[in-house]
């Protein structure tokens, strides 16, 4: 099998493989076709809407643990993960406008149904719970899919276990995370003095 010129350009992103949570191996994470090259360009994000949406229609999406839309862009400062983050979550779900994502119990909806999001990159330290080797990503991952892994009665449980994990590896989870709001874990500082980054301003 021949790699395409755009596979030769930007090798493809493992983000699961490079992560440190156990479920991740057990996951079932669909690939966007179409990735980030330019946050600028409408249509590209117009096509990662309806592509999502499709999917979240589809009779699969129960059995769907995460879409993953990678970046071709070169970054090489945070700044440039959040206007790519701005842009896309403004395309998917324009909403976002008129609502108050500070409020507790905010969450980022898509055809009603709740997502969390995870951005990960190369810009992030080794030491850091979101690095990885190269490139970008950005993973949004559907509630239900923490419900089948978690049940709701070992959550607190589950939660330190892999907390440990990530500890062992060098990686201080807790700092970055526990007093960060829900959309301001999305996109986290590379340093843990650094301040969380409001990407919807």
């Amino acid at each position: 099998m021949f790699l395409t010129e755009r596979e030769i350009e930007h090798p493809k992103i493992d983000a699961v493989e490079h992560t440190h949570c156990p479920f991740a191996s057990r996951s079932n994470i669909i690939e966007s076709s179409s990735p980030i090259i330019d946050e600028l360009n409408d249509s590209c994000l117009m096509e990662i809407k309806r592509e999502f949406e499709k999917l979240i229609q589809s009779s699969s999406f129960n059995d769907i643990d995460g879409f993953k839309i990678d970046i071709y862009k070169e970054i090489d400062r945070i700044s440039q993960l959040v206007l790519i983050v701005n842009r896309l979550l403004l395309t998917i779900n324009p909403l976002i406008k008129q609502q108050d994502v500070t409020r507790d119990g905010w969450r980022f909806i898509v055809s009603g149904s709740p997502f969390f999001i995870v951005v990960m990159s190369s810009i992030y330290p080794d030491t850091h719970c979101r690095h990885i080797p190269y490139g970008s990503t950005i993973l949004f991952q559907p509630e239900h899919s923490f419900h089948r892994f978690i049940p709701r009665d070992r959550r607190r449980q589950i939660a330190q276990s892999i907390r440990k994990v990530f500890l062992k590896q060098g990686i201080d989870y807790v700092s970055l995370v526990e007093t960060a709001s829900e959309p301001q874990k999305y996109i986290l500082p590379i340093d843990v003095n650094d301040g969380f980054i409001s990407w919807w301003d």
